[in-house]
């Protein structure tokens, strides 16, 4: 029988940062906001180190707290789109020295994925390795087809609180 692991029975090398730096940012209440559950998310970021991801596509950024765990994991030559319609960043993305875009469009919207798809285009980058959806909740099935495609064979979706 699989035993589940809590948070801290992970290593660094497992998720990708320390699991005290992620506790740190789960600690922060008014810093960056993680809706997730420490274990979920845990289990989560094991599964995107082993798979090396090095290009996401967030959809609903929220108050960036996942967006910062996304930034700890990526290489230095990785990029981030992060989408949400409304801008409540707490995290400075222009201190980050990797490639993080926030798109303050509605994620439901056609128009959003022509300019996702002109954004990848400029960052050179053919197809992500990650898209996590936590978004609209109640649109999750429009968000997942207009944005699906620009995943990579292989690649991880990801869908958190939807309906």
């Amino acid at each position: 029988m699989n035993q589940i692991k809590k948070m801290e029975d992970y290593t660094k090398e497992e998720i990708g940062i320390n699991p005290n730096d992620l506790e740190a940012i789960f600690a922060i209440d008014d810093y960056h906001f993680l809706s997730q559950t420490r274990n979920e998310l845990a289990w989560l970021m094991e599964n995107l180190v082993k798979n090396k991801i090095k290009n996401v596509i967030e959809i609903g950024t929220q108050f960036d707290g996942t967006l910062k765990v996304w930034e700890s994991i990526i290489p230095q030559d990785g990029t981030i789109i992060s989408i949400d319609k409304e801008s409540r960043l707490k995290f400075d993305i222009a201190q980050s020295p990797k490639n993080l875009i926030f798109l303050q469009a509605n994620s439901l919207k056609k128009e959003t994925k022509e300019i996702v798809k002109e954004i990848l285009k400029n960052c050179k980058i053919e197809k992500v390795d990650f898209l996590f959806i936590d978004g609209s909740h109640e649109g999750t099935q429009i968000e997942f087809e207009l944005f699906k495609d620009f995943v990579k064979d292989g690649g991880i979706i990801a869908f958190h609180d939807i309906q």
